[in-house]
């Protein structure tokens, strides 16, 4: 198999991936075991790929979704955009991850805003780091899109409702 066959056969296995759970998670909303989401996802990534992973799985799953491509962009997002949860990646340029939680936190009206690391950095003081300079918690890159769904429905308290639709 040449690297194209290979790339292209790893794109419809993480399709599949991605449209199983997501037939899951609309199969749910539509008999109403949970609810429709309202909230807005400020997506902090740099990597256009894992950017666009994430909007596609939290757009498909009914969220709204905003980007940014760095800390300090995800500042004035935050400034100029309303947000129920932010996901970032610890190694960016301009501002990395930790510093642009850090700087959220400094924030009053930000003391309660659900943020996960999402993040390759997978060791165990990685986490500790990112939980220490703020984060609500951790997922380490790479991730299934339901490992994803799940964080953002327990930080956004639809959890229950979530799981209870699993059968």
């Amino acid at each position: 198999m040449d690297p194209s066959q290979r790339r292209d056969h790893a794109h419809i296995a993480l399709h599949t991936s991605i449209t199983g759970e997501l037939d899951r998670l609309q199969l749910a909303r539509h008999r109403g075991e949970v609810p429709y989401p309202s909230e807005t996802v400020l997506i902090v990534e740099n990597e256009d790929s894992n950017r666009r992973l994430m909007e596609q799985i939290l757009d498909f799953a009914g969220y709204r979704t905003v980007m940014a491509t760095h800390g300090l962009e995800a500042l004035h997002m935050l400034d100029q955009e309303p947000v129920d949860l932010v996901l970032i990646d610890l190694a960016m340029p301009v501002l990395d991850g930790y510093r642009a939680t850090e700087l959220i936190r400094t924030r009053p009206e930000y003391a309660n805003l659900p943020v996960v690391a999402v993040t390759a950095h997978a060791m165990s003081e990685d986490r500790e780091l990112a939980l220490a300079s703020g984060c609500n918690e951790y997922l380490a890159k790479p991730f299934r899109p339901n490992e994803l769904l799940h964080v953002v429905e327990r930080m956004l308290g639809h959890l229950r409702a979530l799981d209870s639709s699993a059968g």
